[in-house]
Protein backbone atom coordinates (compact mmCIF):
# COMPACT_ATOMS: atom_id res chain seq x y z
CA UNK A 1 0.00 0.00 0.00
CA UNK A 2 1.12 3.57 -0.92
CA UNK A 3 -0.89 6.20 0.38
CA UNK A 4 0.12 9.41 -0.63
CA UNK A 5 -1.33 12.87 -0.60
CA UNK A 6 -1.11 16.42 1.63
CA UNK A 7 -0.03 16.38 4.87
CA UNK A 8 -2.81 15.70 8.16
CA UNK A 9 -4.97 13.32 5.83
CA UNK A 10 -4.49 10.06 7.98
CA UNK A 11 -2.11 8.29 5.69
CA UNK A 12 -0.22 6.75 8.64
CA UNK A 13 -3.40 6.19 10.68
CA UNK A 14 -4.65 4.19 7.44
CA UNK A 15 -1.21 2.51 7.53
CA UNK A 16 -1.49 1.49 10.54
CA UNK A 17 -5.09 0.24 10.81
CA UNK A 18 -4.69 -1.49 7.50
CA UNK A 19 -1.85 -3.33 9.48
CA UNK A 20 -3.85 -4.43 12.06
CA UNK A 21 -6.09 -5.49 10.20
CA UNK A 22 -4.60 -7.28 8.26
CA UNK A 23 -2.90 -9.28 11.43
CA UNK A 24 1.18 -9.19 10.06
CA UNK A 25 3.76 -7.01 10.32
CA UNK A 26 3.56 -3.03 8.68
CA UNK A 27 7.00 -2.08 7.25
CA UNK A 28 7.26 1.25 6.21
CA UNK A 29 10.08 3.67 5.24
CA UNK A 30 10.42 7.93 4.87
CA UNK A 31 12.57 9.15 2.29
CA UNK A 32 15.43 11.34 3.73
CA UNK A 33 17.03 13.69 1.63
CA UNK A 34 20.38 13.57 3.54
CA UNK A 35 20.21 9.20 2.76
CA UNK A 36 20.01 10.06 -1.22
CA UNK A 37 23.47 9.55 -1.65
CA UNK A 38 23.59 6.05 0.41
CA UNK A 39 22.80 2.83 -1.11
CA UNK A 40 20.11 0.47 -0.16
CA UNK A 41 19.01 2.57 2.71
CA UNK A 42 15.33 2.20 2.25
CA UNK A 43 15.45 -1.16 1.93
CA UNK A 44 17.66 -1.75 5.40
CA UNK A 45 14.60 1.09 6.73
CA UNK A 46 11.72 -1.66 4.96
CA UNK A 47 13.52 -5.05 6.17
CA UNK A 48 14.89 -3.86 9.65
CA UNK A 49 11.90 -5.48 11.28
CA UNK A 50 12.06 -8.50 9.28
CA UNK A 51 15.80 -9.34 9.94
CA UNK A 52 15.02 -11.09 12.48
CA UNK A 53 13.30 -14.17 10.05
CA UNK A 54 16.40 -13.54 7.56
CA UNK A 55 17.86 -17.08 8.42
CA UNK A 56 14.74 -18.73 6.94
CA UNK A 57 15.09 -16.97 3.30
CA UNK A 58 16.78 -19.41 0.97
CA UNK A 59 20.69 -18.91 1.17
CA UNK A 60 21.39 -17.40 -2.33
CA UNK A 61 18.58 -14.37 -1.49
CA UNK A 62 19.50 -14.15 1.91
CA UNK A 63 23.46 -13.76 1.18
CA UNK A 64 22.33 -11.14 -2.00
CA UNK A 65 20.13 -8.90 0.95
CA UNK A 66 23.22 -9.40 3.65
CA UNK A 67 25.33 -8.11 1.09
CA UNK A 68 22.79 -5.15 -0.55
CA UNK A 69 22.09 -4.13 3.10
CA UNK A 70 25.94 -4.41 4.72
CA UNK A 71 25.13 -7.11 6.95
CA UNK A 72 27.72 -9.39 4.99
CA UNK A 73 30.26 -9.74 2.22
CA UNK A 74 28.93 -8.38 -1.11
CA UNK A 75 28.39 -10.63 -3.56
CA UNK A 76 28.45 -10.19 -7.65
CA UNK A 77 26.12 -7.25 -9.11
CA UNK A 78 25.38 -9.23 -11.89
CA UNK A 79 21.19 -9.59 -11.56
CA UNK A 80 20.87 -13.48 -11.44
CA UNK A 81 23.38 -14.13 -8.96
CA UNK A 82 20.65 -13.56 -6.06
CA UNK A 83 18.03 -15.68 -7.69
CA UNK A 84 19.90 -18.92 -8.66
CA UNK A 85 20.25 -21.91 -6.64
Amino acid sequence: MFPWGEPGVGKSALLEYAGERAGGIAVRALGVESEVELEFSALLEVCRPLLRWLDEVPAPQAAALRGALGLGPRRSTRSWSARRG
